[in-house]
């Protein structure tokens, strides 16, 4: 497992200092279902770059990566979020309703 976060450190060591080369790294893991890696760099983007125009983008698949693991608590709390600065994104796409609706019958689903 050490392995793991030494490649993370060097892997972040050498992505450039724009934003878009963490988020793409991000989306990267995520896409190869490597989620733990995935979540800590969509949580890099966002604290280095809270109003990025990628950063709803990070907040969504952030959360996705919490809900693909059936961490529904976890899923729960960060969707609730979007509602605040980014709830355009609750209503969009068919993806996301499918997850609401998925969230409403475990009573998890954003109010």
């Amino acid at each position: 497992m050490q392995g793991l976060y030494v490649r993370t450190n060097q892997q972040l060591a050498n992505l450039s200092k724009n934003p878009s080369d963490i988020y793409k790294h991000a989306y990267n893991m995520l896409i190869q279902e490597n989620f733990l890696e995935a979540e800590k760099f969509f949580n890099i983007f966002i604290g280095e770059n809270p109003k990025n125009p990628l950063a709803s983008n990070a907040y969504y698949w952030l959360g996705e990566t919490f809900y693909v693991q059936k961490e529904f608590q976890k899923a729960f709390k960060f969707f609730q979020q979007l509602n605040t600065p980014f709830s355009i994104l609750w209503n969009d796409g068919p993806r996301l309703m499918e997850l609401d609706n998925e969230l409403k019958e475990k009573g998890l689903a954003p109010r």
